[in-house]
């Protein structure tokens, strides 16, 4: 499962797992747990295929969002998530990411007005994922 390969891939860097520990969400954070996290999704999936037919490469898009409670916390983590897993091969029981492309990020503004409770701050990157199957 690419889900699982992604895991690993941001778990198993020590300049992520030193700012969020386990706090690597798919999907969804769960409200209240404790920040800085990371929240990553698998958004498509499309097969590669070459002019001599399938190539057992796939592409997959995927989202990663740093959450802190300050901007400088998402950029800091953020920061980290993009050398960490851009252009960086990384082998797991169930898939090879064979290359990692960063495509851009976005900062997500809070949603509250101003005086209200802080919202915390989220940074999304969108990453191109090629891997093939481990087995």
């Amino acid at each position: 499962m690419i889900e699982q390969a992604v895991y690993y891939a941001i778990t198993n860097t020590a300049a992520i797992s030193s700012q969020v520990g386990s706090r690597v969400y798919l999907q969804q954070r769960l409200a209240g747990t404790s920040l800085p996290a990371l929240v990553f999704e698998v958004r498509s999936i499309a097969a590669v295929r070459m002019l001599s037919g399938a190539s057992g490469l796939f592409s997959a898009e995927v989202g990663i969002t740093s959450v802190a409670d300050t901007y400088l916390g998402a950029r800091t983590v953020a920061d980290a998530v993009r050398e960490a897993f851009d252009a960086t091969a990384h082998t797991t029981a169930t898939a090879i990411l064979e290359s990692v492309r960063f495509d851009g990020e976005t900062p997500q503004e809070s949603l509250l007005a101003d005086g209200e409770e802080n919202e915390p701050t989220r940074i999304e990157q969108v990453f191109q994922v090629h891997y093939r199957s481990a087995s």
